[in-house]
């Protein structure tokens, strides 16, 4: 019997969850799974900037953060229907925002600063804040590396032919490599953009969603949680958000009839 529970849990590093999927009742699992497997797709995969949803390598956390690999993850499954997505992955996210370690080198002598006092300084809080701020600016101004942008155009453009609906509806969503994990929840902490449509829309919110990581709620947490503003890395999930917007209005309306429908 497939738990759930055990496949989606944070420790999803690449090896675990590789064994972890391997080591299923092969009647478990959807056969292009099986096959990506046997052709060792992952090698090829990995170093990808934009993973798709049936792309084995977008069940590794370290590429996808928690949400792009769980939906990954539940995607392998047989008569599991997971709305189409594809992944920005952290090394698109690397490739960004390289240019600016030392920005971020500098808010992490900040926050060194502030867990090292023994009462909480705002005077080291403010500076923080105002870094953070500085970092999203220059996150959210600099163009998008070009090879990254053919990838989310190409991967767009794919869910729209799906769709049959020209510049569909994304909802385009954080997936920081820090998040739910065993010691530390940063729900609610980096950014989501719903309903966004057309190329550029998507392209912008993905920035935004990169800029978010940086947000003072964001940087305090992982100040005060002893996790390096250097390891916040992220994915950002594109998924189709009618589909999705729709089958939670259908819920809501079964819920409010009793579900008579």
């Amino acid at each position: 019997m497939l738990d759930l529970k055990k496949l989606l849990s944070s420790d999803k590093k690449e090896k675990n969850v590789l064994d972890k999927l391997m080591s299923l009742d092969s009647e478990l699992l959807k056969p292009e799974v099986h096959e990506q497997f046997k052709k060792d797709d992952y090698s090829n995969q990995k170093n990808n900037l934009v993973l798709r949803s049936y792309e084995v390598a977008a069940t590794n956390a370290e590429l996808t953060g928690g949400k792009g690999s769980s939906l990954a993850i539940l995607n392998t499954i047989k008569e599991v229907e997971v709305p189409n997505f594809f992944c920005v992955t952290t090394n698109a996210y690397s490739l960004q925002t390289t240019k600016f370690k030392k920005l971020i080198d500098y808010l992490e002598n900040l926050s060194d600063d502030l867990r090292k006092s023994n009462i909480t300084s705002q005077k080291i809080l403010k500076e923080m804040f105002q870094e953070a701020k500085r970092i999203r600016s220059e996150i959210e101004k600099e163009d998008i590396d070009s090879k990254i942008v053919k990838e989310i155009k190409d991967a767009y453009l794919e869910l729209c032919k799906e769709s049959k609906i020209e510049n569909v509806p994304v909802a385009v969503r954080s997936s920081a490599t820090t998040e739910d994990t065993k010691d530390a929840s940063f729900a609610g902490q980096h950014d989501t953009f719903l309903g966004q449509k057309g190329e550029n829309d998507v392209i912008n919110s993905i920035r935004r969603c990169w800029a978010s990581i940086f947000t003072d709620r964001a940087v305090e947490y992982r100040s005060r949680n002893n996790i390096k503003h250097i390891h916040a890395i992220m994915c950002v999930v594109v998924k189709l958000w009618l589909i999705l917007f729709l089958l939670v209005l259908h819920l809501a309306v079964k819920f409010q009839l009793g579900f008579q429908l």
